[in-house]
């Protein structure tokens, strides 16, 4: 069936509905519409053409004077009767579409039809071709001009308005000749005559500007079919700035071309029939590509590789014409037979159908690449050879090094064991433990003990600089007072300084509270200073010692002043060598080894400090230290505090593993002194952790030489022993392994010769959390609170255990999950502290642990943690704990955590 719609119009049903019929059996759509559904018909069904009854058209208002059929988007043909007012007719005379006289019969009114529809199509196709024409006009770059058969312009575009000055408006109508200068105008005719004879006129010619200047154009002329001439007009200079530029772009890549260090040629390919490449043709190369090849290009430019070079190979032009058919760009370096180089290509293409090639000569590269090839390799040989013999070199020295080593452990173990004796002896002669002394023997036994005690301060000062210079020194850091350091190193001296009747002066700077280093070896620091302050500074003279912080600088200064004999200019720079003694005559007035201010020096800046000096010869010195500071909150000091905070629990037993009597006695009488009630002595390690096992002591002191067997052996089978494991041991000896020893198990370090104050001190820190639950309990009255603190850090241990004894709680300790889970079992504590992070089984699962048995599972348990991030708090109360206290912690808050804890469990 035809798709032309057609809307058949008529007043008269019978008749819509004839037509309608007539219509649709000449292969048309048709439809009725009456005058009421008229608007609503045609918007929905939207004919492409309208039969309309003249009488209907009136109804609708269609017809009228100022009706004009043209404006509608569709053909109407109008039906008329036979007797048509003449007025009408005349009205519908202008119409293109035409009209019928009723009764309307087929084929008139199939023919009129297709006609109106016809020129329907036509007129669209001349309207769409009028407007791309006037879009192509407008968007055009050059002037178009279009003119009647008079010259006058009738259309002209932006570009031409751009280029004369003149408006649209202007241009209209105005005479096109007038536009061009006077000498364009006489020789206008031979120009006019080529576009009389229909051809496309092309001349250079001068057009004249709105602002009178005039300008070089290129005019394209011609008549067009209804009569009228357009006219075309490009600027000449900017195609003539153009073609400079092309020009100049052609000389510089030739210059370029000519001049380029690689090589260049272009090529076309060449293929069979079936477009599989089978030669190529040189195109062009350059004068380096001649030099490179010996190829000239007036004897190969036009012809083909294989007239060029017969023994090429296929691969070659097969792997070419992928780049020029494909222009997939390659880059390879490949040794040329023909030419007997190395070469290095880039080939791409520049155009469809060719390939062009960038070549460098690269021969000289890979020879010197194969030189040095075979010098690396040369000395890779002697490299080996060399570390061979470094080799050989490091494990003499490290054999050297190990004796050393060995014998300083050995002269340690030699001089101090003597020491021990010496010392230990003269300070019970002292204490008339072996009876009473006339005051001639208290003074001899006196002289002993000074002899011996400087005696051991040298061999000290030996071994201390001999670990600091083989790197084998650690600092024990820990928060301190610098104050309480200070004034302890004053009273080490202070005897000295009043037998020289000496003043001694000390400014503090009360603003220094707290300060984190090796407390020992600052004190050490500070004592060799003063002793050398009192050793230099005549009778009746002053020391002094003075410290300053700056908080903002994060440091603070140590200054120890005398009114000394000073030092000379010239011995500055010796001053901290080791091994060296200023006055160093047979006849010196000043004794010592030279290592004092070498070993200061070095543990100046171990802690990260420096010292400066200032002095004046017979005036005195001033040695300044210069250390980091940050400060240290009060609730991390521990160490000071131990000896206040409590006592020494009484301790049940104690074993010693000792062999040599004059220190069995010594340890035997200190540990008396301090209320050890049973002391059990070993003089060596036969079946030692059997006895162990049947004493269970309190605590081990042990000694690392021993006849059968080595103290650390004896140590790690102690530790790895699930009975003897958690019982303190104490070394006691005479060589310096506290690194070693705490690594190992160790609870504390003493070196020999040892004395009643430092086993109190050990004793003290190491009691308060170690000892077994029986004897804390024995120390607690009946009633108090059982708390079991679960911390494997030693300094959190310390510090909250005295803290919670001094508060009068029970304490007992474990240092992971698992011992946790058992000391529960065991001690059955009214509240856990539970640290989350430690060694063997972590805080959280000890806790689930706990909640899954039922005889413990009741007991509340308070996290003490350094996690602090997002969620760290709910994944520990999901665990099963009741609170969550973030480290560091305040202490004061546990008592009152403790008690509403408890209360809310009961």
């Amino acid at each position: 069936m035809n798709f032309v719609k057609v809307l058949v119009a008529d007043t008269n049903p019978v008749e819509t509905e004839r037509l309608c019929t007539m219509l649709q059996g000449m292969l048309y759509q048709a439809r009725g519409a009456d005058v009421n559904q008229f608007d609503e018909i045609l918007r929905e069904y939207k004919p492409e053409l309208i039969l309309m009854d003249l009488s209907f058209a009136e109804k609708i208002n269609l017809v009228s004077a100022t009706f004009n059929v043209e404006e509608l988007s569709f053909p109407v043909v109008f039906m008329l009767p036979q007797a048509t007012d003449p007025s009408s007719l005349s009205l519908l005379a202008s119409s293109p579409y035409g009209y019928l006289f009723k009764p309307c019969e087929n084929p008139m009114l199939d023919m009129l039809i297709k006609t109106d529809l016809n020129r329907l199509n036509l007129e669209r196709q001349l309207a769409e071709s009028r407007v791309f024409y006037e879009m192509l006009v407008n968007e055009s770059s050059d002037a178009v001009w279009v003119t009647d058969e008079q010259g006058k312009v009738t259309l002209a575009n932006e570009s031409a308005c751009k280029l004369t000055g003149y408006s649209r408006k202007e241009l209209i109508g105005k005479d096109i000749h007038g536009l061009f200068s006077e000498f364009d105008r006489l020789n206008k005719y031979a120009y006019m005559m080529q576009i009389r004879a229909g051809k496309l006129a092309v001349s250079n010619c001068t057009l004249k500007l709105k602002n009178g200047n005039f300008l070089d154009v290129e005019l394209h002329s011609k008549t067009l079919a209804n009569g009228n001439l357009q006219a075309v007009a490009r600027n000449i200079l900017e195609r003539k700035t153009v073609d400079k530029l092309i020009n100049e772009s052609e000389k510089r890549y030739h210059s370029l071309f000519s001049q380029m260090l690689d090589g260049f040629a272009l090529h076309e390919i060449i293929c069979n029939a079936e477009g599989v490449p089978v030669d190529y043709r040189f195109l062009e190369i350059n004068p380096a590509f001649e030099q490179m090849t010996g190829l000239s290009a007036k004897n190969v430019v036009g012809k083909t590789v294989l007239e060029v070079l017969p023994k090429t190979e296929k691969y070659w032009i097969e792997r070419y014409g992928r780049v020029a058919l494909s222009k997939i760009p390659t880059h390879f370096i490949d040794y040329s037979v023909e030419f007997d180089k190395h070469f290095e290509v880039s080939a791409y293409c520049p155009r469809q159908g060719q390939f062009a090639v960038i070549v460098e000569d690269i021969s000289d590269q890979i020879k010197m690449h194969q030189t040095l090839e075979e010098e690396r390799a040369s000395l890779a040989k002697h490299v080996a050879d060399r570390t061979a013999d470094l080799s050989v070199a490091n494990l003499q020295l490290a054999k050297a090094a190990r004796m050393k080593d060995e014998f300083l452990a050995n002269m340690s173990h030699e001089l101090r064991t003597p020491l021990t004796g010496i010392l230990g002896i003269s300070e019970a002669l002292q204490s008339q433990v072996y009876g009473e002394l006339n005051d001639r023997q208290v003074k001899a036994v006196q002289n002993i003990a000074d002899s011996g005690a400087h005696l051991l301060a040298l061999i000290n000062d030996i071994l201390d600089f001999t670990k600091i210079d083989s790197g084998k020194i650690e600092l024990d850091v820990m928060p301190f007072s610098l104050e309480t350091a200070c004034q302890a190193s004053l009273r080490l001296v202070k005897q000295n300084a009043q037998k020289k009747q000496q003043k001694i002066i000390m400014d503090y700077d009360n603003n220094i509270r707290y300060i984190m280093g090796d407390e020992k070896r600052i004190k050490q620091i500070l004592v060799n200073l003063l002793s050398n302050a009192v050793k230099f500074t005549p009778e009746n003279g002053s020391i002094g010692i003075e410290t300053c912080g700056d908080r903002e600088a994060g440091l603070f200064y140590i200054t120890i002043w005398d009114t000394g004999i000073g030092i000379k200019p010239e011995d500055m720079q010796r001053l901290f060598a080791p091994f060296v003694q200023l006055d160093s005559s047979l006849n010196r007035h000043f004794n010592g080894t030279g290592l004092g201010l070498s070993l200061v020096l070095r543990l100046v800046e171990l802690h990260g400090g420096s010292i400066s000096v200032n002095s004046e010869p017979g005036k005195g010195s001033r040695f300044i230290l210069t250390l980091p500071w940050n400060d240290v909150p009060e609730t991390s000091i521990q160490e000071n505090k131990i000896q206040t905070m409590h006592s020494i629990p009484a301790i049940r037993g104690a074993l010693v593993v000792e062999d040599t009597p004059a220190d069995i006695e010594l340890i035997d009488r200190y540990l008396k002194e301090i209320n050890v009630q049973n002391v059990h002595v070993f003089t060596n390690a036969l079946n030692i952790l059997e006895k162990v096992k049947e004493l269970s002591p309190d605590v081990i002191l042990l000694d690392l030489f021993l006849p059968d067997q080595n103290g650390f052996d004896i140590l790690k089978e102690l530790k790895s022993n699930s009975v003897t494991a958690s019982i303190p041991v104490i070394i006691v000896s005479v060589m310096d392994e506290q690194t070693r020893g705490k690594l190992l198990g160790a609870s504390d370090y003493l070196i020999k010769p040892v004395n009643p104050e430092r086993i109190r001190q050990s004793f003290a820190r190491i009691f308060a959390n170690c000892l077994p639950q029986n004897a804390l309990v024995a120390r607690a009255d009946k009633g108090k609170r059982k708390v079991l603190l679960v911390e494997d850090n030693p300094v959190n241990l310390n510090t909250i255990s005295d803290f919670l004894l001094v508060k009068g709680f029970v304490l007992d300790t474990a240092t992971n999950g698992f011992e946790a889970i058992e000391k529960t079992i065991t001690f059955m504590p009214d509240i856990i502290l539970m640290d989350v992070q430690m060694p063997v089984m972590n805080g959280m699962e000890a806790t689930r642990r706990i909640r899954a048995d039922q005889r413990i599972s009741h007991i509340p348990i308070v996290a003490l943690t350094a996690l602090a991030m997002d969620g760290d708090r709910e994944r520990c109360l999901e665990a099963g704990m009741n609170e969550y206290l973030s480290k560091p912690i305040r202490l004061e808050q546990l008592p009152l955590i403790i008690k509403n804890l408890l209360s809310s469990a009961n």
